[in-house]
């Protein structure tokens, strides 16, 4: 059955799942704040920025204006984790109760150092808990919108709300699994974005696969010692949102974390690096809070310090690489 779904954010990856959704034939509203934006998509069917220029369904209806979450089944929240807070305050009051809700932010809240899920219920409330739902796994925007087979994992505190949501966004292009592991999901898809900035720092240094082994392996380590920490499920990290969007990330030439990373590595300044970015790296921000996010909960994150440091310490990515190999030896 046809659903109302109103996609906030008209970044590559809201865009994306926009078109997944008018595909199979819901109505879908895509909220812009640019006005190029909204007319490119309703005249010319195109994003004038974002996925090369690929044609976008005639259903999809672009607009800046808000109001559309009135008469939503299904909310997506495709805005970046630094926006959301913002946004839902100002317009919670616009959805309605029993409405669900698929949040496909990756990051942790600068300042409070909570993740997307816990914003959500903190913005909107106990009411809409059972109805928030997390999206994550390895899936690049541009290979979205070409249809290329992607398997992705929705993670939510209430089944039958994730079977619904399920329901609505799977394709035979785009296969969604469900999982109650909202914690384990979710720092899975923060972290990895840390450490494609790690991979890509390598990459700029002229290292080798060694290292980029090393550094998803070692990034795995540190992402599962976190999570289980607080309280996430071993198993999810080896699944698509802890293992398979943790080596996209760190090897695919699509991942804006990776190309920040490269850059670096070959002597770039975070500042020119981002003067010239159309979008956000979610990696530079959560390099900062999963930092203090560790030491509170008294994780020894290496691969993160030292990516923290470059970010915003001033370390040569070389001098980081060798803090890393000269660190005490110890048992696996």
């Amino acid at each position: 059955m046809s659903k109302e779904i109103v996609v906030v954010g008209a970044g590559a990856f809201g865009t994306a799942l926009a078109k997944v959704v008018a595909e199979s034939g819901h109505r879908t509203h895509l909220v812009a704040r640019s006005l190029e934006v909204v007319e490119a998509i309703n005249t010319c069917h195109r994003h004038p920025t974002r996925l090369q220029g690929c044609m976008l369904p005639a259903g999809i209806q672009a607009t800046a204006d808000a109001s559309v979450l009135n008469d939503a089944d299904m909310v997506i929240s495709a805005l970046p984790t630094s926006a959301i807070r913002g946004f839902w305050t100002a317009h919670r009051e616009l959805v309605s109760d029993g409405v669900i809700w698929v949040c496909a932010a990756k990051g942790i809240e600068q300042g409070t150092m909570l993740l997307v899920s816990e914003v959500m219920s903190e913005v909107l409330g106990q009411k809409h808990r059972e109805q928030l739902t997390y999206l994550s796994g390895p899936s690049f925007a541009t290979e979205l919108v070409q249809r290329m087979p992607t398997l992705v994992t929705l993670a939510g505190n209430d089944m039958e709300t994730l079977r619904a949501a399920q329901s609505v966004l799977s394709t035979d292009y785009f296969r969604v699994y469900t999982s109650l592991d909202v914690v384990g999901v979710e720092i899975g898809g923060a972290l990895k974005n840390v450490m494609a900035i790690a991979a890509g720092m390598a990459e700029g240094l002229g290292m080798g696969l060694n290292t980029q082994a090393a550094i998803i392996t070692r990034g795995l380590v540190e992402i599962s010692r976190l999570a289980v920490a607080r309280g996430a499920k071993p198993q999810t990290l080896s699944g698509l949102s802890g293992l398979g969007d943790l080596v996209l990330t760190c090897t695919g030439n699509l991942s804006r974390n990776r190309r920040v990373g490269v850059r670096l590595g070959r002597g770039e300044t975070l500042k020119e690096i981002q003067g010239d970015m159309l979008e956000v790296a979610e990696g530079v921000l959560t390099a900062k809070s999963a930092r203090g996010y560790a030491a509170k909960a008294g994780i020894e994150m290496p691969i993160t310090e030292t990516v923290y440091q470059v970010l915003y310490e001033g370390l040569a990515p070389r001098d980081g690489v060798a803090s890393l190999m000269t660190r005490e030896l110890k048992p696996e």
